[in-house]
């Protein structure tokens, strides 16, 4: 199955999150499992943001974590297709942006499901990248 691209409309609610999350103990004879589910709808995370300074360059990987205790483990960085740091890691000559594209094409082309189950094993694409373990 292939996904389609819809019109559709998104609301920003990360901008709204303690407003939400404030009236949802305000809505009266709502079961709590609902409210429950809502909350985790909205989706508050408590973490941090590290820098990843790169190995061959000025630049850095932002990344977001809720689990600072296993930084020192980390062996990749993993990311979207789309993303705000995708500025900072320049592929290797040796990696097209056909190769790039090929990549993402089959990867869509995948069953959603299946992609994002936690048993299913991920895919990804080398950028020949590195950074530094300080």
């Amino acid at each position: 199955m292939q996904e389609k691209v819809l019109d559709q409309w998104f609301f920003k609610i990360t901008a709204y999150i303690e407003e939400l999350l404030e009236y949802c103990d305000k809505l009266p004879g709502w079961p709590e499992r609902v409210m429950d589910y809502a909350k985790n709808w909205i989706g508050k995370s408590y973490g941090c943001e590290v820098d990843f300074p790169m190995a061959d360059s000025n630049g850095a990987i932002k990344v977001f974590t809720t689990r600072q205790d296993t930084l020192f483990g980390a062996t990749f960085i993993a990311g979207r297709r789309r993303t705000s740091t995708g500025d900072a890691i320049k592929p290797k000559a040796r990696l097209s942006k056909k190769d790039v594209l090929q990549f993402v094409e089959k990867v869509k082309k995948q069953d959603k499901l299946m992609r994002t189950s936690e048993y299913y094993e991920k895919e990804g694409l080398f950028l020949d990248a590195y950074c530094k373990i300080l």
